[in-house]
């Protein structure tokens, strides 16, 4: 079957029915909107929290890379310059079995449940301050540069080891 499937899953994804390679595309937008009574000193204001879109692919089981954009107006350098169109993240991946994932870029670590989860699963629209004030505080954006081992020895078994 030449004819390559197509499906939503976590974004567009594009496949081989054979398993071969696969292609993601991502997008998402958070949006806050605050109101204040007249009797208070704020104005009313609305704001785009995230503006992502990503492109990822897979070849095989053993090869995947992803890069993910910010194009929110909030969105800041490391040196706290505003940054349009900065990359939140981008990184390769080498699987050379279920056991061990080597990933080399710019990523989260894996450090604590709610600094690894995506930002669709969270509660609020930020992360606690703890989890802000523990991982990349110059950048509240909780990803680094470097290498990490990580993956899953046995069922309920995660390790994760990084040089950021």
């Amino acid at each position: 079957n030449l004819i390559p499937n197509m499906r939503l899953g976590e974004g567009l994804i594009i496949e081989d029915p054979a398993g071969r390679w696969s292609l993601r595309a991502t997008a998402r937008a958070h949006f806050d909107y605050r109101s204040f009574g007249e009797a208070d000193a704020g104005a009313d204001t609305f704001a785009i929290r995230r503006a992502r879109t990503g492109l990822g692919f897979t070849i095989g089981r053993a090869f995947s890379a992803y890069v993910e954009a910010e194009h929110a107006l909030g969105a800041q350098t490391q040196a706290g310059t505003p940054a349009a169109g900065a990359l939140h993240q981008g990184f390769i991946d080498f699987i050379p079995a279920p056991w061990i994932r080597v990933r080399i870029g710019q990523f989260k670590p894996q450090f604590g449940m709610e600094g690894v989860m995506n930002t669709w699963a969270l509660d609020f629209q930020e992360r606690s301050l703890a989890s802000n004030l523990i991982q990349a505080p110059q950048n509240n954006m909780l990803f680094d540069r470097g290498l990490m081992i990580t993956g899953v020895p046995a069922p309920g078994w995660n390790y994760g080891v990084s040089i950021t």
